[in-house]
């Protein structure tokens, strides 16, 4: 009876029964990919005319964005290392 709870607790944790399974966390693609793409957006932002804003009533959208996908990032980035200290 208690060797067929294990297995089954060990896929409610999300631990792989198998140590052979590729152990795959896409938080840390997504992560790299938002911050990267957030700091440039945030750069843009930064340096690029103000008149370019006028249309879009003065905000500067693209620093605001940015910085929005850049916390997102570092956030996907931080919960990733986590993740792989949390499973060693």
């Amino acid at each position: 009876m208690t060797t067929q709870i294990l297995p089954q607790a060990a896929r409610l944790l999300g631990k792989p029964e198998d140590p052979t399974i590729m152990n795959f966390d896409l938080r840390l693609p997504l992560g790299l990919l938002f911050t990267l793409f957030g700091a440039i957006l945030s750069i843009f932002g930064a340096v690029s005319d103000p008149k370019i804003y006028e249309k879009s009533l003065g905000i500067n959208i693209n620093l605001v964005w940015g910085a929005v996908m850049l916390v997102f990032g570092l956030l996907m980035l931080v919960l990733a290392i986590k993740g792989r200290k949390n499973d060693r």
